[in-house]
């Protein structure tokens, strides 16, 4: 975030670096997005960690998403690759693409899906599974 403007309410609000709340190639699309997951999240202290990637030379725009602290042997690190049309105008010439991507640090494809509630059970089982890993430690 970078730019910060008045709104008509005289709000102040942050803008990302394309001069949008979130994303470039569909920014309210991402803002929803980003809104239902962190909705979605299991645990308040994540919420925090996933945030707007959207780069404008990617196809369409991503959330970046951590689980980790400093010291945190167990650091994750995801790419959420978000949906830049509908199922119905999906066309993989025409860079549309209607399907959600986590790939992870490795840039390992960990699961794709039409549906945001696969990817949102997908991030409560990472989560857990780190919470086990954490209380082990």
């Amino acid at each position: 975030m970078q730019k910060i403007k008045k709104s008509k309410n005289q709000k102040m609000q942050k803008l990302n670096i394309y001069q949008n709340k979130c994303g470039f190639h569909t920014p309210k699309k991402t803002e929803q997005n980003l809104n239902v997951i962190r909705n979605a999240m299991l645990y308040d202290y994540n919420k925090k960690n996933v945030m707007d990637g959207s780069w404008h030379n990617d196809l369409t725009d991503s959330l970046h998403w951590e689980i980790s602290s400093e010291n945190d042997k167990n650091h994750l690190f995801f790419t959420i690759y978000l949906p830049n049309c509908e199922v119905s105008q999906e066309n993989h010439e025409d860079e549309k693409f209607a399907t959600f991507s986590i790939i992870n640090e490795q840039c390992k494809t960990m699961l794709i899906t039409y549906d945001i509630k696969c990817v949102i059970k997908w991030i409560n089982s990472q989560e857990k599974i780190q919470k086990i890993k954490k209380s082990k430690i």
